[in-house]
């Protein structure tokens, strides 16, 4: 599978622009807005094609997942880290589809069954992150390769160049950010790089 994280900051026509990665065949977008407001982020929502909701996990504004119909909800490391299990247990009993992100190091243990799927990197110097550098090789197989108890999706500097040295290592799914959105055409960089992926990867 090939996701996509949004950009950080809202863009200008950035609602036509996911429309348009939509419309290209994105599986899955997430949406990573830590500097926006939540009526920024609504008004971003009110102009992408409604078919397209349940397609997106949420970052941020966790409550608004049920106003706009996705069942989505993306944990990022410090959060997860404040909860407990049975939080992820009472939201997968309504149905939720969760998410986290894994970056330290030293991460060994499995996480909760309740989890569908958790970003692995940065696997490469990110790329949308200044100063984000990737894991050392070592670590970054053991991460990708590791038992989590719950699929993996690489993350971090990964863009059409390097995808398929990821996908020799075994890896299905990967998200893209930086190589997307800081390529000043998203829609022909996503192309790009869904020309070169050649696996669906598992659906989740």
């Amino acid at each position: 599978m090939l996701m996509v994280v949004s950009h950080p900051h809202i863009l200008e026509e950035e609602a036509t622009y996911i429309n348009a990665l939509f419309d290209a065949g994105l599986q899955r977008l997430h949406l990573r807005k830590p500097y926006a407001s939540e009526e920024a982020i609504k008004r971003l929502l009110e102009q992408v094609e409604g078919q397209y909701y349940a397609k997106i996990a949420w970052h941020q504004y966790h409550h608004l997942a049920i106003r706009y119909g996705t069942k989505r909800i993306h944990f990022p490391e410090y959060m997860r880290l404040r909860y407990d299990d049975p939080v992820w247990k009472l939201l997968k009993d309504k149905q939720y589809i969760l998410s986290t992100s894994v970056h330290a190091h030293t991460h060994t243990h499995r996480l909760a069954p309740e989890f569908s799927y958790a970003f692995v990197g940065p696997v490469f110097d990110s790329i949308s992150k200044t100063g984000y550098k990737a894991l050392e090789a070592a670590t970054r197989k053991r991460l990708l390769m590791a038992d989590l108890g719950v699929a993996r999706v690489a993350i971090g500097g990964i863009g059409g160049h390097n995808c398929q040295l990821l996908q020799a290592m075994g890896v299905r799914s990967i998200a893209v950010s930086g190589a997307v959105w800081q390529s000043g055409t998203p829609l022909e960089a996503f192309k790009k790089i869904q020309a070169v992926w050649h696996t669906t990867g598992p659906s989740f």
